[in-house]
């Protein structure tokens, strides 16, 4: 279609084709690329990336795991061969480096490769890293499987065809559980080398991987030569201001690492994060999502390895269009453009208000305000009907969104497109009753058109007020919409006024000095009516072909851009925000009481602002020309064109649409067509097997042993009872449909308490039993002193599934004896005891550097100790000085397990590792939802002790 073709639609036609094509564009360039050929694939090959996924995600892996081992071998196969045919590849099976803080000590098994560059002289090597671990309930193919498989790529590539400067592979274990495969890696000699790095992660199940956040210029330049780049600054800036509160390796190499770097992840379907749908079936996108982060590994890390030291640092700001553009530039420079604008804004304006009013007040006795404002002795309210309009939208949002909170509170989960496109229907429906005559609207006539210009100047004010701001006191990158906003409204903004001074188009003027063909100020306008006031002596054709010519000239200055840049974030929220709130809300909003702070301050009502914040921003450039749609020459069958293609008809489209989406995210429409159907089957249902709630699981297992108080000798076997108990952690009214459905829970007393970390979530417990106890998967023999505890040291507790003992080596230190079977992560906690150094004995010494702790910083100690062995079996032996140690300390010794027999299928070791409450779960839970871990561990013994 050309230009002059689209100039000919009528208004609504113009307005609502502008959106559709800016909403198409993006979502269809929001989908993935489709596959290259083989011998088009820069050198990678994909096929056997896809078959070294299936190997590494053929079941889950965690840390604390043996298919954890079989992993680590694999790459290692993988890798060897490769080291030993090229002489510049070398590879490291890191079992020597160990991280420590002041709550953990972590023994670590990252395997390492080094290609070196070409230029010798280049020292800062460029690290790319991920992890190859994964969580106990998932199996890791985007958390972190694709990853690990396109740094295999990446290592064939380069051994092949080196770049400048040295790479260095981290395939690290451990992130996990506290991102200790990065901090080990800080303790290894390699990493004196780097000083850029691409971390690459997987915090969704698969479809585009997004640039989550840069250091700076440098290495954020490489995203220039991505292929189909992915990411916005305000990604980066909701990490920063903890809106986002994932962790993720790029913190250590940042802070403690003092690099600079990328991060670059999958983000969608938080549903499926950490479950068992985290497995290549479920992948969004399939090869073509694996494709994704190849093809962005290899060009933005030969980017990089191609830099000099020449590039700048500094702050930039950063958004892709359309899947094929990465736009970016310095922050300064956004910020000197906000100030020009800021200054050149008021002052043409004004100039422009100045001069075309001085003319009309020419020979009169009023005053240009007093004009202004009250016209022919009545005021001029559109100069107020805009902000009426903006309050009441914003008020009418933040009643929708309440709405949605009380009627269906967690719909927004599953059916986001349905939530954001109610909050759109109803700020178009909002702002055009109130920038227009509502009786004349609904009569399908719109209002004066001299009204638009002033809405217009209106839009401007606002988004002005916005920039300046945002530019004195929120100077972040993520602002650029802003600037964008208020470039786009002034040039707009500033066509109408040229041509109306030009031409001569003041209405005030044509009705005090000349003969026009304007209709009188007590006719009712109609949808003819010009944009802009022109003279006229009879025959208005050339008029109106004027008039339409600045109105879609005005049209494509104003709208396009903001729609267009809004939407880009749009699905980026959509895509990663809605699925987050069943983690839980931040701890700190259990300190307000107020019904009005519990939805106010909770991440469901924070979901629901952004939406509506969206929908707002989406419409918001349309408002000046709502009431303005010019007269154009009709298009056959003109009738029914002319009919469908009015403001009214527009109108009541939207009104319908408005009225089914609220019904069916309210859950009415449920109602309505299936009432007596069972909720979860309803439409408006807010979670599916498409879109799960996850539900988080442990077992806990007290060791209770009546000795614990008395001595003991070494050898003796002792008898203790256990306790164990089942914990599920959810949405409060959801996970009580869940509970009883469990056979462990029936007939069964159920505790449900508020979740301690997760505000807006309870955890359920329940006595499960001796009959589905953990089984470690093999015992070792805890009678007989063991070759490391002390002749005089004291028994703290000896079971199946671990052993501890005690001895006191001063008035403030202990030393500490625990192993666990089959396992190699340990706890020991204080109730009434603050530590306040520690160490393993043979172990690093100290907390490492630049990670103490929060309670260290203030002075005080902590109550918690973790122990991590990259062996299996291994006997921790712990010294601790106390600050002030009581007579008597109290306290827990514990260890935990994560492995179960569904998750080591086709493992033959002759390890039987159950958890069967764990798989009682998985069976029993309904189709709409999943499990996931609360902690490292999926089952933790503990025992109790007082010394």
């Amino acid at each position: 279609m050309h230009l002059w073709q689209l100039m000919r639609l009528r208004g609504t036609t113009a307005a609502v084709t502008i959106y559709l094509l800016g909403f198409i564009a993006v979502l269809k360039t929001n989908e993935l690329p489709s596959l290259p050929q083989p011998n088009n694939q820069h050198g990678l090959n994909l096929s056997i990336a896809w078959q070294d996924l299936h190997a590494i995600a053929a079941r889950p892996h965690p840390f604390n795991s043996h298919a954890n081992d079989l992993v680590h071998a694999y790459l290692l196969e993988r890798l060897n061969p490769i080291a030993a045919a090229y002489s510049h590849v070398h590879v490291v099976d890191d079992r020597v480096s160990n991280a420590s803080d002041e709550q953990s000590y972590f023994e670590g098994s990252n395997i390492l490769v080094k290609v070196d560059g070409t230029a010798q002289d280049l020292h800062d090597a460029v690290l790319f890293s991920a992890h190859y671990d994964s969580v106990s309930t998932a199996s890791g193919a985007t958390d972190d499987g694709m990853a690990i498989v396109s740094m295999l790529q990446m290592v064939e590539k380069l051994a092949k065809t080196r770049g400048k400067r040295t790479a260095i592979f981290n395939f690290n274990n451990g992130e996990e559980d506290g991102l200790n495969g990065a901090r080990v890696f800080l303790e290894h000699p390699w990493s004196n080398l780097t000083g850029t790095f691409l971390n690459l992660e997987g915090a969704g199940f698969g479809s585009r991987p997004i640039l989550f956040r840069g250091t700076s210029t440098k290495p954020l330049r490489a995203f220039y030569h991505v292929p189909h780049p992915h990411g916005t600054i305000l990604a980066a800036d909701a990490f920063s201001a903890g809106v986002i509160r994932s962790r993720t390796d790029y913190s250590v190499y940042a802070q403690g690492g003092g690099m600079q770097g990328l991060d670059f992840a999958f983000y969608r379907g938080r549903s499926y994060y950490h479950t068992k749908y985290d497995a290549i079936p479920f992948i969004q996108g399939g090869v073509r999502a694996l494709w994704g982060m190849m093809e962005t590994l290899d060009a933005a890390g030969c980017a990089l390895l191609d830099q000099d030291n020449s590039e700048p640092s500094e702050d930039v700001v950063y958004f892709d269009l359309f899947g094929q553009l990465m736009v970016m530039f310095p922050l300064a420079t956004m910020q000197t453009f906000n100030i020009i604008l800021l200054v050149t804004v008021p002052v043409v304006t004004t100039g422009f208000f100045v001069w075309r009013h001085l003319a009309v007040t020419r020979g009169s006795r009023a005053g240009i305000l007093y004009r202004v404002w009250w016209g022919k002795g009545k005021p001029k309210f559109d100069w107020i009907r805009f902000w009426i309009g903006l309050v009441v939208v914003v008020t009418s949002q933040a009643g929708l969104a309440l709405l949605h909170l009380k009627s269906n509170k967690y719909v927004v989960y599953s059916s986001p497109y349905v939530v954001i496109g109610s909050a759109i229907f109803l700020a178009y429906l909002i702002f055009s009753l109130f920038v227009t005559s509502s009786l004349a609207f609904l009569r399908g006539h719109p209002l004066s058109t001299s009204s638009s210009q002033t809405l217009l100047l209106q839009l401007l004010v606002l988004y002005y007020l916005i920039l300046l701001v945002t530019t004195l006191f929120v100077p972040i990158g993520g602002t650029y919409l802003f600037t964008a906003f208020a470039a786009c409204a002034f040039l707009g903004w500033l066509v109408g006024s040229v041509d109306g001074v030009l031409n001569n188009h003041d209405q005030e003027h044509q009705n005090e000095t000349s003969t026009t063909d304007e209709p009188r100020e007590d006719q009712q306008p109609i949808e003819s009516t010009p944009l802009i006031p022109r003279f006229s002596s009879g025959n208005n054709t050339e008029g109106d072909g004027h008039q339409m010519v600045i109105w879609h000239i005005q049209l494509l200055l104003v709208v396009p851009i903001p729609v267009i840049l809004v939407s880009h974030i749009g699905v980026i929220i959509l895509g990663s925000m809605p699925q987050g709130i069943v983690d839980g809300g931040p701890v700190w909003i259990g300190e307000f009481q107020s019904v009005f702070y519990h939805y106010l301050l909770s991440d469901v009502f924070a979901v629901y602002a952004g939406l509506s914040l969206i929908a707002t921003l989406l419409i918001l450039p349309l408002v000046p020309f709502i009431p303005s749609y010019p007269r154009a020459v009709a298009l056959p069958p003109a009738c029914s064109f002319q009919h469908a293609n009015s403001p009214k008809t527009l109108f009541q489209v939207v009104s319908v649409a408005f009225v089914i989406s609220v019904a069916y995210t309210s859950g009415l429409l449920g109602m309505l067509l299936s009432p007596t159907s069972i909720p979860s089957t309803r439409h408006g249902f807010p979670f599916s097997i498409d879109s799960p709630m996850k539900v988080f699981f442990q077992q806990k297992v007290e060791i209770i042993a009546p000795w614990l108080t008395q001595e003991v000798d070494d050898t003796t076997s002792v008898k203790f009872e256990t306790r164990s108990t089942t914990y599920l952690t959810g949405l409060p009214y959801y996970l009580k449909m869940i509970v009883p459905a469990l056979p462990s829970a029936v007939n069964n007393r159920v505790e449900c308490i508020g979740d301690n970390d997760r505000k807006e979530l309870v955890r359920c417990s329940w006595s499960s039993g001796d009959n589905i106890l953990p089984s470690p998967g093999k015992n070792i023999s805890f009678y007989g002193n063991s070759a490391g505890i002390a002749q005089h040291a004291r028994v703290l507790t000896r079971n199946p599934w671990l052993q501890s003992s005690i001895q006191i080596l001063s008035s403030n230190t202990r030393r500490i004896w625990i192993q666990g079977s089959n396992t190699r992560a340990c706890r020991v906690y204080f109730d009434n005891a603050e530590v306040d150094k520690w160490s393993v004995v043979d172990g690093r010494s100290g907390v490492q550097q630049g990670y103490e702790g929060y309670e260290t910083k203030r002075g005080e100690g902590t109550k918690e100790l973790r122990v991590w062995s990259r062996t299996w079996d291994r006997e921790f032996v712990i010294d601790v000085s106390f600050v002030e140690p009581p007579q008597k300390i109290r306290g827990r010794v514990a260890c935990g397990w994560s492995e179960y027999e569904s998750g080591r299928v086709g493992l033959n070791d002759g390890i039987e590792s159950k958890i069967p409450a764990y798989e009682e779960a998985l069976r029993f839970l309904p189709r709409w939802a999943t499990l996931t871990k609360l902690t490292d561990g999926l089952v933790e013994v503990w025992s109790t002790f007082e010394v």
